[in-house]
């Protein structure tokens, strides 16, 4: 079976147009096997100049297992989304 291990960084602006980047963590690349269709596991540092807090972490195997929850940390508390 195949294991597909993805790491770097990315950068954009949201629709509201406010800038952001993120870097893959070492060590924590993000991982799928193609039998689901999110990572389900990796971290990766998030920056947001543009807003009051402007940094945190995002986390894609909070909860372990093939689920649509990322979860991102800012100042420590953790803020989920569900993937559609």
């Amino acid at each position: 079976d195949d294991i597909f291990f993805q790491e770097g960084n990315a950068s954009g602006v949201d629709l509201n147009g406010k800038a952001f980047s993120t870097l893959t963590l070492s060590g924590h690349e993000l991982v799928n096997d193609l039998s689901c269709p999110w990572f389900y596991s990796g971290m990766e540092s998030i920056q947001t100049p543009g807003l009051e807090i402007t940094e945190g972490q995002v986390d894609y195997g909070y909860e372990a297992g093939c689920n649509k929850r990322v979860y991102f940390f800012f100042n420590g508390n953790p803020f989920f989304y569900d993937a559609n």
